[in-house]
């Protein structure tokens, strides 16, 4: 499957080609940054290497601070990329999934509200390819600590 994204802008096209771990992005309401984070983990499960049975397998955790916020703002801007109609139900038991089995892709994306220290328990031995936190600034510090550990 092909991706078809251009991102509007130089810092945009940065924030995607950058590989480091930890990856931020900043700006004004309605510049692309959740659109661009979306084909950022895009681009790293169509990019994974394939395993020993020759697929792609990717877990991709998908993190705002509540479920009402998640699922009416972050996980509408999602569907609008990837819509349920050509890449899968979401199962919108909390936490919600969405699995995407295109071609040798094996991708499972899970979306999760944290909005308390102690939620970070929820990412222990979680296994996660990647982590895209949505409005990273109304989650305490302990949650991106215990991530990137």
């Amino acid at each position: 499957m092909e991706i078809n994204y251009d991102p509007d802008g130089p810092v945009l096209k940065g924030y995607i080609a950058d590989a480091s771990d930890v990856c931020l992005i900043q700006g004004p309401r309605g510049s692309g940054k959740s659109t661009a984070s979306i084909y950022k983990l895009a681009g790293n499960a169509f990019g994974s290497p394939k395993s020993k049975d020759g697929l792609r397998k990717r877990r991709s955790y998908v993190v705002r601070n509540t479920f009402d916020e998640l699922k009416r703002t972050t996980l509408a801007s999602w569907l609008i990329q990837f819509p349920e109609g050509k890449f899968g139900k979401v199962k919108y038991e909390k936490p919600f999934v969405h699995r995407i089995q295109v071609g040798d892709l094996d991708w499972e994306v899970t979306f999760l509200a944290l909005d308390r220290e102690e939620d970070a328990k929820k990412l222990l031995s979680a296994e996660i390819s990647d982590i895209w936190f949505n409005e990273f600034r109304e989650m305490p510090r302990r949650i991106m600590d215990d991530a990137s550990a």
